[in-house]
């Protein structure tokens, strides 16, 4: 039985439209001089592992100054953040007891008002139990030290957690911390990982934590 559940954030728990994507990844395109990308170039960076070579092999360009022209770009994003209308099941687990966390590789800035917004629906959580690669020094995903960095913040033991994401990298990520690797499928992103499960919508968690018996 499930006793912690970890949450990526972007596409997971927060939905960017794909024409702010789009806009935002070509922006910081163009301020660098370099061709537009096809919006499935620019999904796959936004949701994709391995982004700085991604950045040196699809956009041709150098990491660093390709970063600091995508912070410049995406000034606008939390105007077109909205959190999933499922997302209020969280408070439901967190009142059932179980123990709720983040692990995210999203840009710093976004991280106060993203937990305003949960916040707004009454998930209360600390501060502390939001784990970004950026910000506490750990390897990008799918390296597993953030995860098991939060595990550890929450008390849980790997065989008793889960990770819910919502791209390859959440898969990886989640196989190697040795913790349940749970794909929410939003219809935004192709996932090449096959998870261990699959589900629509966040109230599907609930039959995973308890399943019933036959």
């Amino acid at each position: 039985m499930l006793k912690a559940i970890v949450f990526d954030i972007d596409g997971t728990l927060i939905h960017l439209p794909e024409s702010y994507i789009f806009k935002t990844v070509n922006l910081t395109l163009s301020n660098l001089g370099l061709p537009k990308a096809g919006l499935s170039d620019c999904k796959k960076f936004w949701f994709g592992h391995s982004r700085v070579q991604f950045v040196e092999q699809a956009f041709k360009s150098e990491p660093k100054e390709f970063w600091k022209a995508f912070d410049i770009a995406d000034s606008e994003r939390m105007q077109y953040a909205v959190l999933y209308d499922d997302v209020k099941v969280l408070k439901e687990l967190k009142e059932q007891g179980l123990k709720i966390g983040f692990l995210t590789g999203t840009k710093p800035t976004a991280i106060p008002h993203y937990m305003e917004k949960l916040w707004a629906l009454g998930i209360e959580f600390e501060e502390n139990l939001l784990v970004n690669d950026t910000l506490h020094n750990f390897p990008p995903k799918p390296d597993p030290q953030g995860l098991k960095h939060c595990l550890k913040l929450l008390k849980a033991k790997p065989s008793e957690s889960a990770y819910v994401g919502n791209a390859d990298e959440d898969v990886i990520v989640a196989r190697n911390a040795g913790v349940l690797d749970i794909i929410v499928d939003r219809k935004e992103l192709e996932i090449s990982e096959k998870p261990s499960f699959k589900i629509s919508k966040l109230e599907e968690l609930k039959s995973i934590i308890s399943p019933e018996k036959k």
